[in-house]
């Protein structure tokens, strides 16, 4: 039994021993309960706290840390190989001026429209505001098929949408979807962000005429083929006009069915890989080039 017990103490003094330290700090905290989780490999740490600071003895691994403050969170996946420190600020800000639009993307079939919009906050702060979309003049049936930011409530008047009390974490985004109908052989397009990056896709037998529109090729999207315009660097207020004009094309290149899920599932993918193409030219602090793809 000694044995046994000596062994198992063994362990155990070789397991804090190789711990790392990962230290959570609040800054400008004003009192009141912090909540840490930690995911790792084959453990988890669940643990309220009442001070700006705390440290957890965990293993070295890939971790995933959310931080509850002031019924705010975040969420960040932390390598730790030595002592790592998490300095985590909770301040909020309601300076819409601050947030863009990273990309923007416009799928045309006939007759329905597919937007997908995500709207990034580059800053170290909360935002906290409200936000609006503006539809095109003649758009009808209108769904919001996705909003993945928190929200305190939303309205739909005319053709504008309103969020009440938006929430983005800090260097982070949200994403929304939209779906209409649209009859019409012109649109208006209307930046209420600055945009790094606007994408429309149409139909390949319809072109676009727009000034501020440059053709960029064609890509598949599920079993259809679009022709795809792009303008990137749109100031806010921004209004881009665009006129439709069908061509001819080879019965084979006709576009088939239209089928916004599937739509939405294809050019999520190519928004992600923009995101993911940003926060690392962020986090290497290079310089910011508007090299984006579509």
């Amino acid at each position: 039994m000694r044995a046994i017990a000596l062994a198992l103490a063994l362990i155990l003094l070789l397991s804090v021993s190789n711990a790392q330290n990962l230290t959570i700090n609040i800054l400008n905290y004003k009192g009141g309960a912090v909540s840490v989780q930690i995911f790792g490999e084959n453990f988890s740490i669940n643990k309220t706290f009442q001070n700006s600071s705390v440290t957890f003895p965990i293993k070295p691994g890939n971790d995933h840390v959310i931080t509850i403050y002031n019924n705010l969170s975040i969420v960040k996946n932390v390598n730790v190989t030595n002592d790592t420190t998490l300095e985590l600020s909770f301040e909020e800000m309601n300076d819409i001026s601050s947030l863009f639009y990273l990309n923007r993307h416009v799928i045309v079939g006939r007759g329905e429209v597919v937007e997908i919009d995500v709207i990034y906050n580059p800053t170290q702060k909360f935002f906290r505001g409200d936000l609006e979309k503006t539809i095109p003049r003649d758009a009808k049936n209108l769904s919001i098929l996705e909003f993945t930011g928190r929200l305190e409530d939303f309205s739909v008047v005319d053709n504008k949408v309103v969020y009440k009390n938006v929430v983005i974490p800090p260097n982070a985004s949200i994403r929304a979807v939209y779906y209409y109908l649209l009859d019409s052989n012109e649109m208006t397009l209307n930046s209420e962000l600055d945009t790094k990056q606007l994408v429309l896709f149409l139909p390949p037998d319809v072109n676009a005429i727009s000034d501020d529109l440059s053709f960029a090729g064609t890509r598949a999207l599920g079993s259809s083929t679009y022709n795809i315009y792009t303008a990137t660097n749109l100031s806010k207020g921004k209004t881009i006009e665009v006129k439709f004009e069908r061509s001819e094309v080879k019965l084979e290149e006709r576009q088939g069915g239209f089928n916004p899920f599937l739509i939405v599932g294809a050019v999520l993918i190519l928004a992600g890989v923009s995101l993911y193409v940003y926060s690392k030219k962020k986090e290497g602090k290079t310089e910011e080039k508007e090299d984006w793809k579509v």
